[in-house]
């Protein structure tokens, strides 16, 4: 069958040629003594030797012969592995593949005489030079065409006059048309926002006239069929030696989206932390101040600039110094409880605080350092001496009246007296 196949194919391609079948190792063995061969075409699987096994000892005794593999569909990994071994090519066994093969023959021979080191080419070689070079550009459009189509992103070609040559599958459902709509007919000059398309018209025009002013990759706003207005950045060349270009098309959307929405909650956040009336700090692992808001900066009493990178230590006195060591130990174990820590202003006097921490860990649990809110503790204090004051003074007074004095509940029970009233 491989046999019919073979001369069917090569009867088509040429006058003259003859097919010596081997049909077992016998006589592989007479074919490869008496050598009155040029060319071998070997099956993906053979019932009396290993195919491997007789393409090396082909290549072994007869490197210059051109060996092609005919090999079954299903076969197509063995005969890309069997490249490797030492075959010059392969061709599948089905009719479309077939008629490939005096194209394939014929550029195996001419790679095999060039090889061989023949200074001159015939006019038979030319003619296999020019088959060869006809079957390379098939396998580059088959190439190409497949990067075209599997690319990911929308891809198309487009001419001088901006009207689309050539466009793919995912560039057709970006803009909601079929292909048969778009190529030769539509122009990507019917897609773009008008706001955006004078600049995409200049581009268009400099990557032909001086192509080194023109941007590689920017971004526009596309509205396709059904009028969805969408972001979408380009990375557009021109094709060498034409005045054609090639463009592919991602729609970044969702990522502009996303970004926008980042950036109006950054804001939010840090008007939030601005305005706040705690302190809010944030240090690395090594305990330097990373970040201040504008609260913390008036508790130490210190512009912004001059506490950034500084260690959080240089504010602290020996005694509070040791606390925040011990405090640092526990963020790192995770702990997060709050503490009081003095800290010294840039006047030199002391500042009372309530620390409450946050540790901070990587994805990979590693200590990164902490965020911490800092409340002033200074009024409190102050407020909780003056009370204690007034109540001493009070209670002097309450006790050296000089009469009985006693304080009643509303159920006449007593609450407090003092000595002369009891």
């Amino acid at each position: 069958e491989d046999r019919l196949l073979v001369e069917e194919a090569l009867g088509r391609a040429f006058a003259d040629f003859l097919v010596l079948r081997v049909a077992d190792a016998a006589g592989w063995q007479e074919a490869l003594a008496t050598g009155d061969f040029g060319l071998g075409i070997i099956a993906d699987t053979l019932p009396w030797a290993e195919t491997a096994t007789v393409v090396r000892g082909l290549k072994t005794l007869r490197p210059e012969c051109p060996l092609i593999m005919l090999a079954a569909p299903e076969r197509e990994e063995a005969a890309l592995e069997a490249l490797l071994s030492g075959i010059d090519d392969y061709v599948l066994k089905s009719p479309e593949e077939m008629q490939r093969l005096p194209r394939v023959i014929l550029a195996a021979r001419y790679r095999a005489r060039r090889l061989a080191g023949e200074p001159f080419l015939t006019g038979a070689d030319d003619f296999l030079a020019r088959k060869e070079a006809e079957e390379k550009l098939r396998q580059s459009e088959i190439l190409y065409r497949s990067i075209f189509e599997t690319t990911g992103t929308a891809t198309c070609i487009d001419d001088e006059n901006t009207v689309l040559c050539l466009v793919n599958e995912e560039f057709a459902k970006l803009s909601g048309y079929s292909r048969e709509e778009l190529e030769g007919k539509k122009s990507w000059t019917d897609f773009i926002l008008p706001e955006d398309l004078k600049r995409l018209k200049k581009y268009h025009r400099l990557r032909r006239t001086d192509p080194g002013a023109a941007p590689q990759s920017y971004s526009f706003r596309w509205q396709g069929r059904q009028g969805q207005v969408k972001d979408i950045l380009a990375t557009i060349t021109l094709i060498p030696g034409t005045t054609k270009s090639v463009a592919s098309l991602l729609d970044i959307t969702a990522r502009q989206q996303a970004e926008q929405a980042l950036r109006e909650s950054e804001v939010r956040y840090r008007l939030l932390v601005e305005t706040m009336n705690d302190g809010v700090g944030m240090q690395d692992e090594n305990g330097r101040v990373t970040f201040v808001n504008r609260r913390f900066c008036e508790l130490l009493g210190y512009p912004k600039e001059e506490i950034l990178r500084r260690h959080l230590r240089d504010f602290l006195d020996a005694t509070n110094k040791g606390i925040l060591r011990e405090q640092m130990e526990r963020r790192k174990s995770g702990e997060r409880q709050a503490y009081e820590l003095s800290l010294i202003r840039k006047d030199g006097t002391p500042i009372t605080t309530s620390i409450s921490p946050v540790p901070m860990f990587d994805a990979a649990g590693k200590f990164q350092g902490s965020f911490a809110v800092i409340t002033d503790l200074t009024a409190r204090r102050e407020g909780e001496k003056a009370f204690r004051k007034s109540e001493e003074t009070y209670r002097a007074i309450f006790e050296h009246t000089g009469t009985a004095t006693a304080i009643a509940e509303e159920d006449t029970t007593i609450s407090l007296a003092n000595a002369e009233y009891l």
